[in-house]
């Protein structure tokens, strides 16, 4: 088990590239041809470095219009979440604004009522849907309640 595991550490650098670059070589028939290697004869020999990875793909896995398309449909989304929210002035008849009213108000008390159960403890079984009906309970008061 020793010897192997020193075997493995002597031979480790030998399979790990030396470098990044890639060697264009141009063959018989005057065709090019990539490689590792060097090539055999260095007068046709050139050296392509590859370039470093970019930080968009490295950091978000996201090509630089993946990011667009996606900033996108995030703009689009704000948008519609914006175009939701009912007007509190002009246009909306009495009987909106007071359902409305009532509704928020049946909303807060359940929020309440939530808070008061995650004060007072629970199983951890139910701790995900506590938490994401209390997510959309707030959500709700930001976005129709002021």
């Amino acid at each position: 088990m020793r010897v192997t595991s020193w075997c493995l550490i002597l031979l480790l650098p030998t399979f790990l590239p030396a470098s990044a670059a890639v060697y264009r070589c141009v063959g018989e028939q005057g065709e090019p041809s990539f490689s590792r290697q060097p090539c055999e004869n260095a007068a046709v020999m050139s050296v392509v470095d590859r370039p470093p990875p970019s930080r968009s793909t490295e950091v978000h896995g996201l090509r630089p219009s993946e990011r667009a398309w996606l900033e996108r449909r995030r703009a689009e989304k704000r948008s519609a979440a914006g175009s939701r929210r009912q007007p509190s002035g002009a246009g909306v008849s009495k009987s909106q604004r007071h359902r409305q009213a009532y509704q928020c108000r049946r909303k807060r008390r359940d929020l309440e009522a939530l808070n008061a159960e995650l004060r007072r403890g629970y199983k951890a079984v139910r701790a995900p849907t506590l938490h994401r009906r209390q997510q959309a309970y707030r959500d709700y008061l930001a976005t129709f309640c002021s």
